[in-house]
C-alpha cells in the first residue's frame, strides 16, 4: 500500500507542478478535490507510522528491519509530497479558470 501511495503522490506532484505554471487550466472543483483527498491522506499517515513502529518493536530479523526502515522512509517521502501538493493547491486556488471567468472586466 505504501509503495502504491508513493507512486500516486509522485504523479500528482508532477501534475500540480505543471498546474502551478498554468493555474488557469484548472477548475475550482479539481482544486477542491485535490485539497480534500490529499489532506485526508496526510491525516492518516500516522496509522502507517504507528504500525511500522510496532513491527520494529517486535525484534524483527535484520532483513525485516531493513524493509521496515525503507517503508518508514517512503512514508516520510509521501508526507513531503502531500505537503508540497497541498501548498501548490493553496497557492493556485484563487487563479483557477473559474476564478478568472468570475471576475469583472475591470478586474
Amino acid at each position: 500500500m505504501i509503495g502504491g501511495m508513493l507512486e500516486e503522490v509522485e504523479t500528482e506532484n508532477l501534475f500540480m507542478l505543471e498546474a502551478q505554471k498554468e493555474p488557469h487550466t484548472i477548475d475550482d472543483y479539481t482544486i477542491q478535490q485535490v485539497m480534500d483527498v490529499y489532506t485526508e491522506q496526510q491525516d492518516v499517515l500516522w496509522v502507517y507510522r504507528e504500525q511500522l513502529s510496532r513491527w520494529k518493536q517486535e525484534n524483527p530479523a535484520p532483513k525485516q528491519l531493513k524493509e521496515l526502515t525503507r517503508l518508514e522512509q517512503q512514508v516520510d517521502e509521501i508526507d513531503q509530497y502531500l505537503t508540497d501538493i497541498l501548498a501548490i493547491a493553496d497557492e493556485i486556488k484563487d487563479k483557477t479558470i473559474d476564478r478568472i471567468l468570475g471576475k469583472s472586466d475591470t478586474e
